[in-house]
């Protein structure tokens, strides 16, 4: 996904990925916006599960969402193809 947004001129990051529980703990701490950071031993980031992106433009969003729009979609058709 990165590869392919820098090939479409869109400059996406990971900011963040997995986190220990203290790095959550430190991350909730200091995250002042209620409902932006999980509580310690709550947070998909422990798993290593998910991810955060750093999307620089509106453009960027755009190319994103119509890009994991037709990743899921293949996805889709491909487990009912199979089935």
């Amino acid at each position: 996904l990165l590869v392919e947004s820098r090939a479409q001129g869109h400059a996406l990051k990971v900011e963040s990925a997995y986190r220990s529980y203290e790095d959550q703990a430190r991350v909730f701490a200091t995250i002042k916006e209620i409902g932006r950071a999980a509580r310690p031993g709550h947070s998909e980031h422990q798993l290593g599960s998910v991810i955060d992106l750093r999307i620089p433009t509106g453009a960027a969003i755009a190319w994103l969402q119509t890009t994991l729009r037709s990743l899921v979609l293949s996805k889709v058709i491909q487990r009912r193809s199979s089935d």
